[in-house]
């Protein structure tokens, strides 16, 4: 019953995680470090509940933030391939 309740929806992955480096931008930028979204050539976006999948960036984000050197640098990078969506977090 409770995986009924679960709504998922088509989501636009590059709009959510440019958010979310937006909202962090105080701590990366006060770190000097540099963030860079590398974008696929076409859009992504994945069936799934938006809140989740955005808890997941921003947990990613921010510790990548936060254990990356004053100065570092941080790849967000995000594709599809054989029909499965990945993301990558590099710092």
């Amino acid at each position: 019953e409770y995986r009924q309740q679960i709504r998922l929806e088509a989501t636009p992955v590059k709009p959510l995680i440019e958010m979310i480096v937006n909202q962090l931008s105080s701590s990366w930028k006060r770190k000097k470090l540099t963030v860079t979204l590398e974008e696929p050539s076409e859009s992504v976006a994945i069936k799934t509940n938006a809140d989740w999948l955005k808890q997941v960036f921003v947990n990613l984000i921010d510790n990548s933030v936060k254990y990356t050197p004053e100065g570092g640098k941080i790849l967000i990078k995000h594709w599809i391939e054989d029909n499965m969506a990945y993301f990558m977090v590099k710092d």
